[in-house]
């Protein structure tokens, strides 16, 4: 029983009916204890479709052809899909989506820096330039992708907005620099109000979330507001004669940090929401690690940590060295 306790996950159904968790007996005990939850609430096998009252956990579940010991709205476990498929899409959406940026911002500053060498700001790079606005294009459809599967992730009760409301709402001119101000505290929000809900004991653990998100969304606003700027001018040829290497400059060191702040945001709130929809999903990773021989390949735990900085290493670095013709 306390291998159980300590082992097994289970998910208990709120006043809604909605599943909860996944957590130990120990911790949903605490809940009841606390009078968040009823003593008799029903609780289900994480994977398994049989509800039963927490008092009677030390008894065999009841039959399937039997009835409940008392009538449940609650949905089976398996509504609840693979914790494991969850996080591996986060993590998949994400890496991809930060790749596709860096290549997009690559050609992107090369691009720039050619115009100012070449001292045509309107130097055309032929198919580098097809090139770069099919990925810019899928660099978007990625970050809107990222933003839809974190508000996705979080659990209903929870979520400031619907997925396809924070994920299109970010796509929209203009719009998207108000709407960074409330998508990324509301991310900070739900992620928190979920996480005291499994760890009432800590709930003040996330506080530096809220900084973050405000900082973040600061940096992508204003590089917001400089791209439009930028775009104006360039799209109505009225660029100055002198100065313009200078927009060009500056309009790509905003946007190298307005990308590097919000991948690295988004990275830190996919750690959490690892933890908290798949707890086991780091020390399966590290076990894994741990059993591969050292003349395969390891994998590694993934931990994309640097990827968001290479934004403004990328951007210096082209910026300090003369790019071929």
């Amino acid at each position: 029983m306390e291998r159980m306790d300590r082992i097994t996950k289970f998910y208990y159904a709120d006043h809604s009916g909605n599943p909860v968790g996944p957590l130990t007996l120990g911790e949903i005990r605490k809940f009841a204890n606390a009078g968040v939850i009823p003593h008799d609430v029903m609780i289900c096998e994480a994977g398994g479709e049989t509800w039963r009252s927490l008092n009677t956990i030390g008894e065999p579940p009841t039959p399937l052809s039997q009835p409940s010991p008392e009538p449940i709205s609650s949905p089976p476990c398996s509504k609840e899909a693979s914790p494991a498929q969850k996080v591996r899409t986060l993590k998949i959406v994400y890496t991809a989506t930060v790749i596709v940026s860096l290549i997009a911002f690559f050609l992107s500053t090369t691009s720039d820096r050619t115009s100012v060498q070449a001292g045509d700001p309107y130097a055309s790079q032929g198919a580098g330039d097809s090139l770069l606005v099919i990925l810019t294009l899928l660099s978007m459809a990625g970050s809107v992708a990222l933003i839809y599967f974190l508000v996705i992730s979080l659990p209903e009760r929870h979520r400031f907005a619907s997925p396809i409301k924070a994920a299109g709402f970010f796509l929209i001119p203009v719009f998207s620099i108000y709407w960074v101000f409330k998508l990324l505290p509301g991310l900070v929000n739900s992620t928190r109000e979920w996480w005291a809900e499994t760890a009432p004991e800590k709930p003040r653990r996330l506080m530096w979330l809220v900084p973050f998100a405000v900082i973040t969304a600061s940096i992508m606003a204003m590089g917001g507001v400089f791209d439009l700027l930028y775009n104006f001018v360039w799209l109505t040829g009225d660029l100055p004669s002198d100065g313009w290497e200078g927009i060009l400059f500056f309009s790509g060191l905003t946007y190298a940090f307005s990308e590097a702040t919000f991948f690295q945001f988004t990275l830190s709130l996919i750690h959490i929401l690892r933890a908290l929809i798949d707890p086991e999903d780091i020390a399966r990773e590290e076990e894994r690690a741990k059993r591969t021989p050292f003349w395969k390949f390891r994998r590694r735990p993934w931990n994309p940590e640097l990827y968001a900085w290479l934004f403004p290493v990328v951007f210096f670095k082209i910026w300090m060295v003369r790019v071929p013709h």
